[in-house]
């Protein structure tokens, strides 16, 4: 061929015939002599990336490498020592299918582990967000003192005292209680106001805002929310309120009927908030160890897959409309 500017020696035009079960290997062998330059044959100009012999593989190729970037961001999150082995032992060495089948299975595996974590992280919120309401709505027989083994270092400030001590006023009311994001809460009182018509109900919130975490689209966040108490009476105005929380996205939880049950169910979601993080702990340690003997070599199997993906993509370049099992490379 003649010379391009691109070029830094003369290249000449080149024809190889080869059958396909050899042409793998040989364009490895070719490669590695780094003296050649394949091109795309005429015949294939008809022919989409999905028509070629060969796509398979490439997609292949594709996916495997998809998750093994997975397991590198598993294995760095659980802080697994990677790429030890500089390469793959002869003993381990296998084909690409079987490397996709092992690690489906792995990644199988890792999602039900996943799954199962990211529904008792949601429980864990949920506790947390209970917890910090119960820290926030004493009961109205509550006292100061009595409160103050149950904060665990944190505020415990009344809800139903927050307004000059007039919570023993409201005994025998009705109650909802539960938190909300902060940003929304000058909006909630109005709605609040607008559906007790004018004030038919009590709205308190906790002087303390909290940041506590829960899911959004799929991630986990920190969002400022706040505890807040509802005090009304009548089934009716329950009901209405009870909507209106729900279409607020309000999360509304259970407050006991007297201090000794407080204090009960302050204590198991104590208990239910440390088995979680022990949970947490035996959930990580399982992904570790399925992702431990991949992460060793990580490097150089994704060298190795990454070659193959390059092999597969130079032999979609070749005119294998010549035999059924002949290829021309040009």
């Amino acid at each position: 061929m003649g010379d391009y500017a691109f070029r830094s020696e003369p290249m000449s035009f080149v024809q190889l015939m080869m059958e396909k079960d050899v042409a793998h290997a040989t364009v490895d062998e070719i490669a590695k002599l780094s003296c050649m330059q394949f091109i795309d044959s005429d015949s294939n100009t008809v022919k989409t990336a999905f028509q070629r012999p060969w796509s398979n593989e490439v997609r292949l190729c594709a996916e495997i490498l998809r998750q093994l970037r997975l397991f590198r961001g598993v294995s760095q999150a659980l802080r697994v020592e990677l790429d030890v082995q500089q390469s793959i032992p002869a003993g381990e060495r296998t084909t690409l299918l079987d490397m996709q089948q092992t690690l489906v299975e792995m990644e199988r595996e890792l999602n039900e582990v996943g799954a199962r974590q990211r529904f008792m992280d949601q429980t864990f919120f949920e506790r947390l967000e209970h917890k910090y309401v119960l820290l926030h709505a004493d009961l109205v027989r509550s006292t100061s003192q009595e409160a103050e083994p149950l904060a665990q270092g944190m505020e415990t400030e009344s809800l139903l005292d927050s307004e000059g001590g007039r919570g023993a006023e409201l005994r025998g009311v009705s109650s909802i209680s539960g938190v909300i994001r902060a940003v929304d809460k000058t909006q909630f009182q109005l709605l609040v106001w607008r559906v007790s018509k004018g004030g038919n109900a009590l709205l308190r919130f906790a002087n303390s805002p909290r940041m506590l975490m829960q899911y959004e689209d799929g991630k986990v966040e920190e969002v400022e929310k706040d505890a807040f108490v509802i005090f009304f009476t009548g089934k009716v105005m329950g009901d209405k309120l009870n909507k209106l929380c729900d279409s607020q996205g309000v999360h509304k939880y259970r407050m006991p009927g007297s201090q000794r049950e407080q204090v009960d169910l302050l204590q198991e979601l104590n208990r239910s908030l440390r088995d979680h993080q022990e949970i947490t702990v035996q959930a990580d340690r399982r992904k570790a160890e399925i992702v431990e003997g991949l992460a060793k070599r990580l490097g150089a199997v994704e060298e190795w897959v990454l070659k193959e993906k390059a092999i597969y993509s130079t032999m979609n370049l070749f005119n294998s409309s010549v035999g059924a099992r002949t290829v021309v490379a040009e």
